[in-house]
């Protein structure tokens, strides 16, 4: 599985993102932290937006507010990232939080990292 890791957490990390046509999979969090969503996507920087903007009104991210993306893995090829998608959907609430640990600590909005 070629993943790619965050080498810059600025908007040279997006240069790096778009040279590819692989995947992402994220994680997004609630303001509060009490929700938590898994997704796959071929463009992470766009998803994230749609998903702040509550674009799919009755969307699980819109109707529980979803938005601070707190988690992401960069992938070579789509079909690794969903497959990554669907390990961590089905992985405990733990596990994800202990990822999301790893990555960040203070579980602060990595969107700005991705323009």
């Amino acid at each position: 599985m070629a993943k790619y890791e965050a080498i810059s957490r600025n908007a040279g990390l997006y240069y790096i993102y778009s040279m590819h046509t692989g995947g992402a999979v994220y994680i997004l969090s609630s303001p509060n932290k009490n929700t938590l969503y898994v997704g796959v996507t071929s463009s992470l920087p766009n998803r994230v937006i749609e998903h702040q903007q509550k674009k799919y009104a009755k969307a699980f991210t819109a109707r529980y507010n979803c938005v601070v993306l707190v988690y992401y893995a960069l992938f070579e090829y789509i079909e690794d990232a969903i497959k990554e998608e669907k390990r961590l959907k089905g992985s405990s609430r733990m596990y994800k939080e202990q990822l999301i640990h790893k990555m960040n600590p203070y579980w602060k909005d990595l969107s700005n990292e991705l323009y």
